[in-house]
């Protein structure tokens, strides 16, 4: 099971690449945790409303500044 706030890479079936980085905001509430997730794409664009992931890093980073949307 994933915890709430892990970045994850997954398949991207709307994108035009294989695969992207999520963000998890569900946790061992929601119902079926550990089998379905819900989850933010992280996108390189800023659009309104997004929130920067820049020093959000416990451990690792990405390869370039990252944003996640409402």
């Amino acid at each position: 099971m994933y915890d709430r706030g892990v970045i994850i890479v997954a398949a991207d079936p709307y994108g035009n690449t294989p695969r992207r980085p999520y963000l998890i905001i569900s946790d061992e509430t929601h119902p079926f945790a550990g089998r379905q997730y819900i989850a933010l794409g992280i996108t390189a664009a800023e659009y309104a409303d997004a929130r920067s992931l820049e020093g959000a890093f416990e451990a690792g980073t990405l390869e370039r500044e990252s944003f996640v949307s409402p």
